[in-house]
């Protein structure tokens, strides 16, 4: 059976990336395939989708915004 990993809100804004809340974007984009490399399998809460999507409302560039929420 493969591993199972949860994702958090910083490893989806890292992914993302939501400007300002991605100081991590090449680490974790190493680390996560990485893991999918090894056959890892993640879950994404949806209470993650819905912090980082705050996130994204939140910025003020509306372009960035539109851009991330794309």
């Amino acid at each position: 059976m493969p591993d199972i990993t949860f994702l958090d809100t910083t490893v989806l804004c890292n992914l993302i990336p939501v400007p300002g809340r991605d100081q991590h974007r090449d680490e974790v984009r190493a680390e996560m395939a990485a893991r999918l490399g090894r056959g890892e399998q993640f879950i994404l809460p949806i209470t993650a989708v819905i912090e980082t999507g705050n996130f994204v409302a939140q910025l003020a560039d509306g372009r960035e915004r539109r851009h991330c929420a794309q």
